[in-house]
């Protein structure tokens, strides 16, 4: 039987980012080491202490993930119409 998707959701706050994924209880907790924003203020890029992602994912709910030492969280932007 294939294996269900599991959704990883990210949470930014003041300092760390708090990653929840399905069918698990405990949170991943990692602190921010910087951040990227573009000319409206919002966050578009996000570096944490330590690797939140397993080594074949590549996407959370609304970033895509990568790095090999940290990770580091790219905001999806919505396609322009």
């Amino acid at each position: 039987m294939p294996r269900e998707k599991q959704e990883v959701t990210v949470s930014l706050g003041d300092g760390a980012a708090v990653v929840r994924r399905t069918g698990r209880s405990q949170p991943v907790v990692a602190n921010i080491l910087g951040q990227e924003t573009d000319a409206r203020g919002e966050i578009v890029r996000v570096w944490l202490d330590r690797l939140v992602h397993g080594p074949m994912e590549s996407n959370f709910v609304g970033w895509t993930v990568g790095g090999a030492v940290v990770t580091e969280l790219t905001r999806v932007l919505p396609k322009q119409a």
